[in-house]
C-alpha cells in the first residue's frame, strides 16, 4: 500500500491510496485516475501560494507559446529560403506549422507529465517506477525534440 499523505479537500481531509481492493478501507470513496487528476487540478488552481505550483499551472501555456513562436520563426525562415515571400498562401503554410507542433506539445505535456504526476502518489527514485523528476526530464526532452523537428517537417 502506497500513501501520498494527507491532502486537504475543502473541509475534508483524505489520503490517496494505490493498491488492491483489500488495501482500501470499507468506508473509502473510490475514485478513478481521471477523477483524481481533476480533483488535484482543481486543488492546484485554488492553491493559496501560487508560486509553489506556478510551473504546473502556467508552465504548459508558456511552453506552448514558445513552441508556437519557434514554429512561426521556422516558417518565416523557410519561406525566405524557398523564395516564397511574394506568394499569397501565407496562412495555408503558417496554420499547419503552428497547429501541429502546439497540439503535439500539449498532448505530450498532458500524457507524459501532468497526468502521471497528478494521478499517482509522489514517488522518489526507488526502482518501482520513474520518479517525478525523471518523468519531467524525459517528457521535456521528447517535447523539445518533437517541437523542433515538427516545425521544420511541416514547412
Amino acid at each position: 500500500m502506497k500513501d501520498s499523505g494527507p491532502s486537504s479537500i475543502g473541509e475534508r481531509t483524505g489520503v490517496l491510496i494505490h493498491g488492491t481492493s483489500e488495501d482500501v478501507p470499507p468506508n473509502a470513496i473510490l475514485l478513478s485516475p481521471s477523477d483524481v487528476y481533476r480533483l488535484r487540478k482543481s486543488q492546484l488552481w485554488s492553491w493559496n501560494n501560487r508560486s509553489e505550483v506556478w510551473p504546473l499551472i502556467y508552465g504548459p501555456r508558456l511552453a506552448a507559446a514558445t513552441v508556437g513562436i519557434s514554429s512561426f520563426v521556422a516558417n518565416i525562415n523557410a519561406r525566405q529560403l524557398f523564395n516564397l515571400r511574394g506568394q499569397k498562401f501565407f496562412w495555408s503554410t503558417i496554420m499547419p506549422t503552428l497547429a501541429f507542433p502546439i497540439t503535439c506539445y500539449w498532448a505530450a505535456q498532458e500524457l507524459l507529465i501532468n497526468r502521471p504526476i497528478l494521478s499517482r502518489p509522489p514517488q522518489p527514485w526507488n526502482g518501482e517506477g520513474p520518479c517525478d523528476l525523471c518523468l519531467e526530464v524525459r517528457a521535456s526532452v521528447l517535447q523539445v525534440g518533437y517541437g523542433e523537428s515538427l516545425s521544420f517537417f511541416y514547412v
